[in-house]
């Protein structure tokens, strides 16, 4: 059996359902699956900020179905620097979706893969 040290499912929920007006989230570093990164960005819905920096096991697949049903609708900034897992096309195709018009409120958008220059 493998070992998951990675943020809780429970954990997740409980600052969804605990955490309504939570508006700032910064996992740095932590081992966070698309799953559970989609829960906290779609349940967090007055999330404006949300930084997910040197956090790993995510492909992004969980950007792609962010803005159905109201989800991430308030974000403004959201970064991610340096996820070992996150694969471009993910992060192609939220462009794509924010240039078609969604993510209206969105500002700021930072990504940088590991081994590039800043």
């Amino acid at each position: 059996m493998r070992r998951d040290d990675g943020l809780k499912f429970p954990t997740c929920n409980g600052f969804v359902l605990n955490c309504p007006n939570m508006t700032t989230l910064a996992l740095k570093g932590f081992k966070l699956h698309d799953y559970k990164a989609h829960m906290l960005v779609k349940g967090l819905q007055k999330l404006k900020h949300i930084d997910l920096s040197t956090s790993y096991s995510f492909t992004g697949s969980f950007l792609k179905n962010l803005s159905v049903n109201g989800g991430g609708d308030n974000l403004e900034v959201m970064i991610l620097r340096d996820c070992m897992h996150l694969k471009e096309i993910e992060v192609e195709r939220f462009m794509e979706a924010v240039l078609a018009g969604e993510f209206k409120h969105l500002k700021h958008l930072v990504h940088r893969s590991i081994g590039t220059e800043a």
